[in-house]
């Protein structure tokens, strides 16, 4: 009778000495402290966005970058306007970007241009690690958990993420694990081996270490699995109804109604439509097969919230020689021509701005 009573009080005991053992909970899950400092004449965003009021805001990658011209646009146009587009920047950056200095703007920007490819605009986890997270950093503004929920538990589920937030156990299970792997290789192995621990340098540690040491990586290797690693090629992530609503888009465009922000999204050609033009049996399957399905659920949406689609992927007038190395463009005929394209297609919405 009194033994299932003293297993529970046992498992309790238990439970609480972990607990204590692992040490306070942390108020945040994500630490946004890796922010990369400024260099002597960088520009910092923040003060570009106070200084010069824009009506007109750009932001997306380096891709965008090469393709927009701020003054030979602000000059066509004549209207106050600013790049804020920052090389390897994905989703999580715009966001931030949008919601911290661009919408925070008194009064805020008439039109936000967004320029993105393929599905990366609802690829929230894309790029958030180091050494992206150091541009990341720059511009959270106090608790994020938007971005902490989206960009680095996007994939864990409601009871798991409830766990990581209450229980500090669950939180810091990655350090106790790792606790235990280095009490394994230094103690027990040295405590079981004995002076023949020493001897091998360290034990199990010492051959762990000498086994993936960076001077046992073959660098053709890694070079491929980091290309790999670049792709955007999950079958899910082209699903957009699934991804659409833990994506950054539903916030950006919540945030754009709120502050009565015009935006414009720029979708860009990528090089491997000006490549092929025509013949284009050499694509990968996810350009024929996921691509379309994708593209026509995310124009349904934006047509749902009033959005402009300004589509160059299949623009002819953009062609391979204004490319200089993947997707990005040459300064000319590439940028200079890019820009004339994009201040055409601009028109019909610049009345607002004005």
């Amino acid at each position: 009778m009194l033994r299932p009573l003293f297993a529970l009080l046992a498992a309790l005991a238990t439970f609480v000495a972990v607990t204590v053992a692992a040490g306070p909970l942390r108020p945040r899950l994500i630490e946004h402290d890796e922010a990369y400092p400024y260099t002597e004449g960088e520009a910092r965003f923040d003060e570009l966005v106070r200084a010069k009021q824009p009506r007109i805001v750009a932001l997306g990658s380096s891709v965008m970058a090469s393709a927009f011209n701020e003054s030979q646009f602000e000059a066509a146009v004549g209207i106050p306007t600013l790049d804020l587009t920052i090389h390897g920047s994905m989703s999580a950056i715009w966001y931030l970007l949008f919601k911290n200095l661009v919408a925070e703007q008194t009064p805020p920007p008439k039109i936000v241009l967004i320029g993105f490819r393929d599905v990366y605009l609802t690829v929230p986890q894309y790029r958030v690690e180091m050494p992206y997270k150091g541009t990341i950093d720059r511009f959270v503004r106090g608790e994020e958990p938007v971005l902490d929920r989206l960009a680095y538990f996007r994939d864990v589920g409601s009871v798991e993420y409830f766990l990581k937030r209450r229980w500090t156990v669950f939180q810091r299970r990655a350090e106790l694990r790792q606790r235990a792997e280095l009490a394994f290789k230094q103690d027990l192995v040295g405590a079981l081996l004995g002076e023949r621990a020493t001897a091998l340098e360290g034990g199990a540690k010492g051959a762990i270490d000498r086994v993936f040491s960076e001077d046992n990586k073959i660098p053709e290797l890694v070079s491929a699995a980091q290309g790999r690693a670049e792709q955007v090629i999950d079958p899910k992530l082209f699903d957009f109804a699934d991804q659409m609503p833990r994506s950054f888009l539903p916030e950006i465009v919540r945030i754009a109604e709120e502050r009565g922000i015009q935006l414009i999204l720029v979708r860009l050609r990528p090089r491997r439509n000006a490549e092929h033009p025509v013949d284009r049996s050499s694509f990968p399957g996810w350009v024929h097969e996921l691509l379309p399905g994708y593209e026509r659920d995310f124009a349904a949406y934006i047509e749902q919230h009033g959005i402009p689609l300004l589509d160059f992927a299949e623009d002819a007038r953009i062609g391979l020689d204004w490319y200089a190395n993947g997707d990005h463009l040459n300064t000319e005929p590439g940028e200079v021509g890019f820009t004339r394209l994009l201040v055409e297609a601009v028109q019909p919405y610049l009345d607002a701005a004005r």
